[in-house]
């Protein structure tokens, strides 16, 4: 009973993955054992005894964790994007919309000179135009590495 070629391995990350899923669960149920030591017990001694227990697994937990770990994982569970350079691009391409409509809201609103807000508009524009020609060159070429969807 081997593995067929037709199964898909596990990624190398899956098990980190569970083992992470299982440390958080496990700390989020020591976490509500010990609110629920802190507010039902109502002998001293026993919610002392009760929450230092508690406490220990906790810290125990946690220190298993490792932040670099947790971020590693979560940054690794991501899709790959493919297209950096177009959408760099198209985020600045909205970035001068945004401050296309900035500059007309406050020529409208007499915040700046209309003359002044007018050639800025202008320059705005050719800067769109130009824009436009870089997301059309840079439309279907793949980046060289990629980079996780989470990263950015």
């Amino acid at each position: 009973m081997g593995d067929s070629p037709d199964r898909e391995a596990p990624s190398p990350g899956a098990a980190e993955r569970r083992r992470l899923g299982f440390v958080l669960g496990a700390l989020l149920v020591a976490v509500l054992g010990e609110l629920a030591v802190l507010v039902l017990v109502s002998a001293p001694l026993a919610r002392a005894v009760g929450g230092m227990a508690l406490a220990a697994v906790i810290v125990w937990l946690a220190m298993g964790l490792g932040a670099a770990r947790v971020l590693q994982a979560r940054r690794a569970s991501g899709p790959i994007r493919r297209f950096d350079a177009l959408r760099a691009t198209v985020e600045e391409f909205l970035a001068e919309i945004r401050r296309l409509n900035w500059v007309a809201v406050i020529g409208e609103r007499g915040f700046r000179d209309p003359e002044t807000a007018e050639r800025e508009r202008g320059v705005i524009e050719r800067r769109l135009h130009q824009l436009v020609d870089e997301i059309r060159d840079a439309a279907g070429r793949e980046s060289a590495g990629g980079t996780r969807a989470n990263d950015a």
